[in-house]
């Protein structure tokens, strides 16, 4: 928390991005009153997935406990701040959207956004077919625990569609992904 607080003190705004890692050894209180911004990539429900997809043995439980005492400690302090969580869709964890969005919502996060690889064709996984309808079925899930207190934030593009460059000279759109 000390470069948070720093930031904070100089009159700055801060972010930390983690895939949440090293959250239960920090100082989330002081982060907090620091109005740091924290979003934490879960990217899985279960302990096998997040240590595959994370190439770690950091406990998910971990993680969702210590966001759980930031949003204890957040609504004490009357410090309104958002907590964000994100996903990243691959073949390896993508039945597991939905079951993590629960596991967020239930642990206080304020927000969770899913989404997909990006990058060239050859870094980006394929999803099959039935995996598409599978996923699109968690996805409408995910979307129906959304309200005032849980955003949610899903691809309404095709997974499989090529990315957007805008550097290509006929580069046009209406929305982004």
């Amino acid at each position: 928390g000390q470069l948070s607080d720093l930031a904070y003190r100089l009159g700055l705004k801060s972010t930390i991005l983690t895939s949440g890692d090293l959250l239960a050894g920090s100082n989330l209180h002081r982060i907090g009153a620091a109005h740091c911004y924290v979003r934490v990539s879960l990217n899985a429900a279960t302990e096998p997935t997040r240590h595959q997809f994370h190439g770690n043995r950091v406990s998910l439980k971990e993680v969702l406990a210590a966001v759980e005492d930031l949003g204890v400690w957040l609504e004490r302090e009357r410090v309104s701040l958002p907590v964000g969580a994100t996903f990243l869709l691959d073949p390896l964890n993508y039945s597991e959207v939905l079951d993590c969005a629960v596991a967020a919502r239930d642990a206080g996060f304020s927000h969770y956004s899913v989404r997909r690889i990006l990058g060239p064709p050859e870094l980006r996984p394929e999803f099959s077919a039935s995996q598409l309808e599978q996923i699109a079925d968690l996805l409408d899930g995910v979307r129906a625990l959304g309200d005032e207190q849980f955003r949610v934030f899903t691809p309404w593009r095709d997974l499989n569609e090529a990315d957007l460059n805008p550097m290509d000279r006929g580069f046009v759109a209406a929305r982004c992904w």
